[in-house]
């Protein structure tokens, strides 16, 4: 209350500058805030006296604002004094001898404007509150009109984002601000740009409009959504799924931290339960399924504002089949239960050539024959043969796109299927249909004139025209107009949608205008895409906010332009285009309102003060004006002092701080003197109670934590003890983390630290408990200060930025680490991962538990799977190495993987209960190659065979590959493969064999020396001209010499000799040559020169006549093919007995005893001389006691008694 009719109350003293003003009932605890408003101080001479003047005050003050547009309110008379005064004009009016000198003041129009061009708020505050203001003249009343909404450059839709409203605000007098809540919808989802809406203020009355506008900008809380999740790996039973984090494109400040993931999965309809997850973790595991089970599943993120972000697109995924359990799943072609191969399903469970198979599965459920042209019950179609690609699949399946017709037990006929979509076989397209004139015909046979087809991802066809005025398969545009370019692309600066093509560029961002005057406003826009060319011109059209006719202005490239000569205080809304050499584009969403700037208060009120003076002089205010009107020069309003001036006046915070020293014997000079010093200074009188540290760190070995809590000055000199004159306290209070109060730390939950005067540090002692046992990751609580008081004449406050810490209490002897020695390890069958620790607790054993996981190598095929494998570390073991084992199944040159899970620890020295978590190294994977081995029995990878050596010309060579003339089957990744050379040659093939018997080397070397072996095929094949992929070891028998011992009777073992069958194949026809071949090398000694070039030393004899085996099977002997060749059978004698017997002949009447060999003569004598033949024995050989002995190769037989016939000799 300040009593204003009371004269001087309120003084001003220019010399000092000092205003004294009367406050009557002022609360001290109060403030009185001082303002200043320019006004028109005004003085004239009025032809009236004094007391006659307050008689038509009124109707003068009424008449002064009516002149002037005001209300009468805001016209004060000042003054109003005796004065001379003195009638103008007419000569004839006598001089008055009494008039008044009045003094009066005009108060300034109040200006409204909004409280901020732009605004911003997040979607999740709920509430937006928007300020509108009012300056200069705050006393008398005055109101504004308001609206919130949307406009054409806005994006923000009323009633999603922001409730629409408007209304009236009305300022009553000292009112300064006015506040319009807008409330906001916290919108479901992620969206990357901010949406906005505008506040718009209009039809002020009693005031001037300044800013009408407030943008207002609301930003999404909703993290994107991640990527759709993909599967990483699988078992039998689970799935790893993983996912990346969306880019979030316009992140909240201070809620844009992922701190989660929710993940749901289904494999039915409805989706389980949701499983939260770290930030970190983007790869997890969905268990407990059934093999090649599918999955579906989806990510959202979480944020530290608590909101969730879009669902990610929907990933599905499927648990591994497994070969072997009697269910065809997934890629399997078959599944009988078994893992063996010629049943019909391979090991690898796909259909064996010939053979078809259920699709349900399980024993017995393939069968032969598919391929035979007659249709089996379990076959979908049976072509006759085992191709694929033509309708029945080699597993006599019918295939995709195709329809086989035929009863069970015929031949099936499969064609194409004529508007399935498919493309397939003999089909010239297929566009899903059977109607004709739309590019492909009717049946599929052709592509129709004019039209061009090609097939999308699916096989479908999709057919264009290109000119027909369609929009059709890969066309971008089809127009007549020059800008579609073949109907495959635009030309450039026009834009094409289907059959209409315009010119021009995209419309431009809406207009902003920055830079306004009272006459001008500077607008700007964003460029508009000129489609390939440049834009070359703009064309901007703007109106004030008082019409709908827009005015044109033809401007440049330059995306910008200054508009002049505006009217001062209005709202002007405007809008744009780009224009090209291809034409102009659509305008611009339309301008928010932007105004030109209000004019000085003080050029106003001049203008006022011009009025007044114009019209006084003319009679206007129905009074006589006797003196010219006096109008002061109009200051401008006074800027108060900043809050931190040091103009030697007191801040209110320090006089706040002063008056707290006030007491019963007055100001308290010492606390004023300090209060004086900070002001003089420039240092703050704030004092801050801090925490040593933001962290401490102790270990859990029975020691005391010491916090230390300080006192100092927010900024400035430091502060000194003699400053403290009070008592101060602050309250900590301890909150558990992992760590538990009374488990592993001892203290009270809360307590007080009390700083006595001149103290300027304060200590907490915090006992941490000795727990003696390994509890795995560091354990943390936290500490922090509040509600400090006292302090005088200090503000005390608790230090914002050093008001809690966290206290981590660490195993004293460290974490616990375990991992991988090594990045990858190789073997053949049981392969040892090493694994290794590091740590200081010996006392504690350890163990690593882990799986596998595919890669190349699968489960159940490659390698046994393992789920929860363990590697244990005994105690005494700080850096040692486990060994992981896993058991190689088959395939070579592939791998998997083993990853830790994770690393338990005993809690209890030998207690053998694990349960304490330890840390997992940085080589937390290792991958497995699986190296296959040939000659270990086990068929793998690229091997053709593997028959458990790695010998060759056994069949199976020394690299496991089938040697020429062998078959080799049987085997597999558990079963070694048995090779034979078949009895029918290859087609086209005749198979030429020979028995040779070499002497000098034994069977038993001859089996087992390879170079042996292999200097007989070389030289065999030198001596015949052949290469050695040509020869073939069939079979290989020992033989034993005997000979007569000159020097007496007995006789001994002169050497040991091989008997060798071997073939040589060759082509259908060339047989019999190669036979003679052979016959021709023995007998003139080349053979076995070739052999002794190859370093055997033998000699060589033929056993029998070579024989040649044609395609069909049929053996027949050289002899026998050269009869038939010589018309007729041999009329020569042949004579047979047996090995080491004898026979009595009796050539007519005369009989006698021999000793024979064995003696097959041919059709000639050339070919008789050609070939000695003895026979095979047995190995072990009578030693002189028949009648005869069998002589050595060359010599001739000695029968037992030379009497009778005579000496026998070599049969003719």
């Amino acid at each position: 209350e300040t009593p204003s009719n009371m004269h001087g109350a309120s003084t001003f003293v220019k010399g000092t500058g000092m205003l004294h003003i009367m406050v009557r009932g002022h609360d001290i605890d109060s403030f009185i805030e001082i303002k200043a408003m320019p006004v028109v101080q005004i003085s004239m001479g009025v032809s009236t006296s004094v007391a006659d003047f307050y008689l038509i005050k009124d109707s003068f003050i009424s008449n002064l604002a009516g002149l002037l547009g005001i209300a009468p309110s805001r016209v004060t008379i000042v003054d109003v004094v005796a004065g001379n005064a003195r009638r103008h004009g007419d000569a004839s009016r006598a001089l008055m001898n009494s008039g008044s000198i009045v003094d009066f003041e005009i108060e300034p129009d109040a200006t409204i404007a909004v409280g901020a061009s732009d605004a911003s708020a997040l979607e999740s505050d709920g509430t937006i509150a928007l300020t509108i203001s009012r300056t200069v003249n705050i006393m008398s009343s005055c109101s504004v009109q308001y609206q919130v909404t949307n406009s054409s450059s806005t994006t923000a839709v009323p009633g999603l984002h922001f409730a629409l409203a408007s209304g009236t605000v009305t300022f009553a007098s000292a009112e300064e601000t006015k506040t319009v809540i807008v409330p906001l919808t916290n919108v479901t989802g992620y969206a990357a740009s901010d949406v906005t809406f505008v506040l718009s203020l209009s039809s002020v009355v009693n005031a001037t409009l300044s800013t009408p506008t407030t943008l207002v900008s609301v930003r999404n809380v909703h993290p994107p959504a991640p990527s759709v999740p993909t599967q990483s790996g699988a078992t039998s039973s689970a799935v790893w799924l993983t996912w990346s984090e969306g880019s979030w494109a316009n992140p909240p400040s201070g809620a844009a931290t992922i701190t989660g993931w929710e993940v749901q999965c289904k494999t039915g309809s409805s989706w389980d339960a949701s499983t939260t997850h770290a930030a970190s973790e983007t790869n997890v595991t969905r268990s407990g399924l059934g093999t090649y089970t599918q999955v579906t599943c989806r990510v959202r993120a979480i944020a530290n504002s608590h909101s969730v972000g879009d669902w990610s697109a929907e990933g599905t995924m499927r648990s591994e089949s497994v070969c072997g359990d009697s269910s065809v799943e997934g890629a399997e072609g078959c599944d009988d239960g078994a893992l063996v191969d010629n049943d019909g399903c391979s090991s690898t469970c796909t259909v064996e050539a010939g053979y078809s198979c259920l699709a349900s599965g399980g024993g017995g459920s393939c069968t032969g024959g598919c391929g035979q042209g007659s249709k089996g019950v379990n076959e979908g179609c049976d072509d006759s043969n085992l191709v694929n690609g033509d309708g029945c699949s080699s597993a006599c399946s019918v295939e995709t796109g195709y329809t086989c017709a035929g009863a069970d037990g015929a031949l099936s006929a499969c064609t194409t299927v004529c508007g399935d979509g498919l493309k397939m076989g003999a089909e010239a397209c297929d566009d899903g249909n059977t109607a004709g004139s739309d590019g492909c015909a009717s049946d599929c046979s052709a592509i129709e004139s004019g039209w061009t087809c090609a097939e999308d991802v699916q096989g479908k066809s999709v057919c264009s025209n290109c000119g027909n005025g369609i929009l059709e398969g890969s066309e971008v545009c089809d127009s007549s107009s020059a800008a579609c370019v073949s109907c495959t692309s635009v030309a450039a600066g026009y834009e094409c949608s289907g059959t209409v093509c315009t010119g021009g560029p995209t419309a431009p961002g809406a207009p902003e205008a920055s830079g306004a005057t009272t006459t001008s406003l500077v607008w700007t826009w964003s460029a508009a895409d000129g489609r390939g060319l440049s834009v070359s011109s703009h064309v901007l059209e703007y109106r004030n906010t008082t019409t709908s006719v827009w005015t044109v202005v033809n401007i440049g490239a330059t995306a910008s332009h200054t508009l002049s000569s505006l009217k001062d205080s209005t709202g002007f809304i405007a809008r744009v285009k780009a224009c090209t050499s291809a034409g102009c584009g659509g305008y611009s969403p339309e301008s928010i309102v932007f105004q030109t700037s209000v004019p000085p208060q003080s050029e106003t009120l001049s203008n006022i003060g011009a009025v007044v003076s114009e019209q006084a002089q003319s009679g206007g205010l129905g009074i006589n004006v006797t003196t010219p009107v006096v109008v002061e020069e109009v200051a401008e309003e006074p800027v108060a002092p900043a809050a931190d001036s040091n103009d030697g006046a007191l801040n209110q915070s320090q006089v706040e701080a002063l008056l707290e020293n006030v007491g019963e014997d007055g100001i308290d000079e010492d606390a004023l003197s300090k209060v004086l010093e900070a002001e003089a200074t420039g240092v703050s009188i704030v004092m801050h109670m801090s925490l040593s540290s933001s962290t401490y760190e102790v270990q859990n070995t029975g020691s005391t934590l010491t916090i230390t809590v300080s006192l100092s000055r927010e900024s400035g000199a430091a502060l000194a003890t003699a400053d403290l004159a009070s008592v101060s306290t602050v309250t900590w209070t301890l909150t558990d983390g992992t760590a538990v109060r009374g488990v592993d730390y001892l203290a009270l939950s809360t307590g007080t630290l009390t700083f006595q005067a001149g103290e300027l540090t304060q200590t907490l002692q915090i006992p941490v408990i000795d727990t003696g046992i390994y509890t795995g990751a560091p354990r943390t609580f936290g500490i922090a200060l509040s509600s400090p008081s006292g302090g005088a004449p200090y503000t005390l406050q608790v230090n914002p930025s050093s008001a809690s810490a966290t206290v981590t209490i660490a195993d004293s002897k460290g974490a616990i680490t375990a991992q991988f020695a090594q990045a990858e390890v190789s073997g053949t069958s049981s392969i040892a991962v090493p694994v290794s620790r590091t740590d200081a607790w010996k006392e504690l054993a350890a163990r690593v538990v882990f799986e596998t996981y595919d890669g190349t190598a699968k489960a159940g095929t490659d390698y046994v799977s393992q789920a929860q494998g363990t590697a244990v570390f005994a105690a005494g073991q700080a850096t040692a190495e486990a060994t992981v084992s896993t058991v190689l199944l088959g395939g070579s040159g592939v791998a998997f993987g083993v990853r830790i899970v994770r690393v338990e620890v005993e809690a209890v020295a030998g207690s053998g209960v694990y349960g304490a978590a330890a840390a997992i190294g940085a080589q937390s994977t290792c991958a497995v190659n699986i190296v296959g081995s040939c000659g270990n029995g086990m068929r793998s990878g690229s091997e053709g065979c593997d028959d458990s050596n790695s010998l060759p010309l056994d069949g199976c060579s020394a690299e496991c590959t089938v040697e020429s003339g062998y078959e080799c089957t049987g085997g597999s990744a558990t079963t070694a493969d048995t090779c034979t050379l078949p009895s029918t040659p290859p087609a086209g093939k005749e198979v030429v064999k020979a028995s040779t018997r070499l002497s000098g080397v034994s069977a038993a070397t001859f089996n087992s020396d390879l170079t042996v072996r292999m200097a007989f095929v070389r030289g065999v094949a030198d001596s015949l001209s052949v290469t050695t992929d040509a020869i073939a070891i069939e079979s290989v028998t020992r033989r034993g010499l005997m000979q007569e011992d000159l020097d007496g009777p007995g006789r001994h073992l002169l050497q040991d000799s091989v008997t060798v069958l071997f073939r040589v194949i060759v082509n259908a026809g060339s047989g019999a040559g190669m036979a003679e071949k052979v016959n021709e090398a023995v007998a003139s000694g080349s053979m076995a020169e070739k052999l002794q070039s190859q370093g055997l030393d033998v000699q060589v004899e033929l056993t029998s006549s070579p024989s040649v085996t044609d395609s069909t099977g049929v053996e027949r002997t050289l002899d026998e093919i050269q009869a038939e060749q010589g018309g007729g059978v041999s009329n020569d004698i042949i004579v047979a007995a047996s090995v080491g017997g004898v026979i009595l002949i009796c050539i007519g009447g005369v009989c006698f005893f021999v000793a024979i060999r064995r003696v097959k003569k041919g059709p000639s004598e050339g070919a008789t001389k050609a070939s000695k033949v003895v026979p095979d024995e047995a190995a072990d050989v009578p030693k002189g006691d028949g009648p005869g002995d069998v002589a050595p190769a060359g010599q001739e037989a000695t029968p037992a008694n030379e009497g009778a016939g005579g000496r026998a000799g070599a049969v003719p």
